[in-house]
């Protein structure tokens, strides 16, 4: 894809955090910690290898069989936002020690990636490293790539809405429709908005197109 837009750094006073929460922002941690972390994170995940792991059931899922929660704080995917230059790890968990990490969180009560239903992960959007710093800039079409151990999930993005921050059936199983049965694979991000304030939140909806085992090598979206 030949369209780039330059990722931009945070600039400014304390804002506040991300996410359909109601959350407080406060210092970034230096940055050098941050990115170690970051390596640190995509090292795990993409040395990971399915085995025989204990996780707790999963609750009210309808699709697929068993399916299985991770573990508060586990390490779950990395999500390639290509067109803005980002990239950044995906925790289970949306609790402020979580998302404090510079990370983006996984609600727990939605889908894991890939799966028919609602991916949902919240993050910080001008703190803590800011992961989602640059969600205005994402256009309808643009690439959302979610990388597991398994490959690489790629979504397109759908639109981008701001809405108030009670509106939480953004992350229904269909977003914008709690109850309604799902019957395709969606992917949504929030944070607060505007930048610096917690007065509205911003979502961003892409759905899946596609998946790419890894043995097949990384799609042509992040670089393959």
């Amino acid at each position: 894809m030949d369209r780039r837009r330059r990722r931009r750094h945070e600039r400014g006073p304390r804002g506040r955090a991300a996410g359909v929460l109601r959350l407080r922002g406060g210092v970034p941690r230096p940055r050098d910690r941050q990115r170690q972390r970051h390596r640190d994170r995509r090292e795990r995940l993409r040395g990971r290898r399915r085995g025989p792991r204990r996780r707790r059931p999963r609750r009210g899922k309808r699709r697929g069989g068993p399916a299985e929660t991770p573990a508060e704080g586990e390490d779950l995917a990395l999500v390639h936002l290509p067109t803005v230059g980002e990239l950044r790890p995906v925790a289970q968990g949306v609790a402020l020690p979580i998302l404090n990490l510079g990370v983006l969180g996984h609600y727990p009560s939605t889908d894991l990636p890939g799966e028919v239903g609602n991916f949902a992960v919240a993050g910080h959007r001008t703190t803590y490293g800011a992961p989602l710093w640059s969600i205005g800039e994402l256009r309808p079409g643009d690439p959302v790539v979610v990388e597991t151990a398994e490959g690489w999930h790629v979504y397109d993005l759908d639109r981008t809405e701001i809405i108030a921050p009670t509106q939480t059936e953004v992350i229904a199983d269909v977003p914008g429709e709690p109850g309604a049965e799902p019957t395709q694979a969606w992917m949504v991000m929030t944070a607060c908005h505007p930048k610096f304030s917690a007065a509205q939140r911003i979502a961003a909806f892409a759905l899946l197109d596609r998946f790419v085992p890894r043995a097949d090598g990384p799609p042509p979206e992040v670089g393959g």
